[in-house]
């Protein structure tokens, strides 16, 4: 937990320090290198982590998506280390985010904080290598539908993502099949109502329904379902009713209403799902759009005093979420988690 903290310390340091000088950018690239260096060089961190171990070094099943098992191949031609592995899946996990966060918005730095500060994005990289990698191209092939509107770049980029993690379809499936209702605005109450019936649909486990009766063939998956707390989805749902609220502070077009939708969505499957954690990632697909959104809020007040006041009270209801999620994992003893943070240059 220590070093954590003191890690997030550096980059929160590195991100501000850097809006001090103007047109340097020398913070940010640092910072940007030192979190490609520490997610990329991790050793026995992650649940997952191991099993990629095996995968490069012993066999490569044939369900594997097929972009994966080619950058195996190609790495393996440059390394018999997957150690290779773990550091080139994350450098791009990390360019490509961050590619897709300066298309989306000015407010860079306050967004890669973010990202870096949700366990689902950042934290679930050094697991999820391949679902990772595949939001991260998602998150920037969405751009060139929501933004440009070329549907076929926009098809070309999603299909990469779906041969690094077949998941990857169901994200670009909905919001096909939305896309027109996506681009409407909708009342607090509209919002809110549809909040209210996701979770009861928690509290009724539908989520259990679906897997044991209405899909009987992913009944096994049930051994995944895990209770989690009401109180959880309701301090994650007011954040959201938040944004909501304050929309007509922030959502100024129909491309940022599209994105607040694509959000919205995220949290429902998120409520739904919340004690399903195979359905809760694909949520991420959604969710780490607040990472656009969220800046967008904060730094749309005029008065500085209120801005640094929302920015420090966002920052602290992320840090609870981040901090959470280290506590989750050092209670779990079943496998490789996320405490205590190993490097491979320690260890080996």
């Amino acid at each position: 937990m220590i070093f954590y903290i003191i890690y997030y310390l550096s980059i929160m340091f590195l991100l501000f320090t850097d809006y001090l000088f103007k047109n340097v950018k020398v913070f940010l690239f640092l910072a940007i290198g030192i979190i490609i260096f520490i997610s990329g060089t991790r050793y026995g961190v992650g649940y997952d982590f191991f099993n990629y171990v095996s995968f490069y070094t012993i066999y490569l099943p044939e369900y594997l998506e097929p972009l994966f098992k080619l950058s195996i191949v190609v790495l393996k031609e440059f390394s018999s280390n997957p150690q290779i592995m773990f550091f080139m899946y994350s450098f791009f996990t990390i360019i490509l985010t961050y590619i897709g966060i300066v298309k989306y918005t000015k407010y860079v730095k306050t967004s890669l904080l973010i990202f870096l500060l949700i366990p689902g994005l950042y934290l679930n990289s050094f697991s999820i290598l391949r679902q990772a990698m595949a939001e991260s191209i998602l998150f920037l092939a969405f751009f060139y539908i929501i933004y440009e509107k070329r549907l076929l770049k926009f098809c070309l980029i999603s299909l990469v993502a779906f041969l690094f993690h077949y998941s990857a379809i169901l994200p670009v499936l909905i919001v096909l099949a939305t896309y027109y209702i996506l681009k409407k605005s909708y009342s607090i109450i509209f919002y809110s109502i549809i909040l209210c019936l996701s979770i009861v649909s928690y509290q009724i486990h539908l989520a259990t329904f679906l897997l044991g009766f209405a899909f009987a063939r992913y009944a096994a998956y049930l051994n995944y379902i895990q209770s989690v707390s009401i109180l959880k989805l309701v301090v994650y749902n007011i954040f959201m009713l938040v944004l909501i609220l304050f929309k007509n502070r922030y959502i100024h077009t129909k491309e940022d209403n599209i994105i607040l939708n694509i959000l919205f969505i995220g949290v429902i499957v998120l409520n739904v799902f919340s004690d399903f954690t195979p359905v809760t990632r694909l949520s991420y697909y959604f969710l780490i759009f607040q990472i656009i959104l969220v800046p967008k809020f904060i730094y749309s007040f005029n008065d500085n005093n209120l801005k640094v006041i929302i920015l420090s009270i966002s920052i602290l209801y992320y840090l609870l979420i981040f901090g959470n999620a280290l506590k989750t994992s050092m209670a779990t003893v079943t496998y490789s988690g996320m405490v205590p943070y190993k490097n491979y240059f320690l260890v080996k």
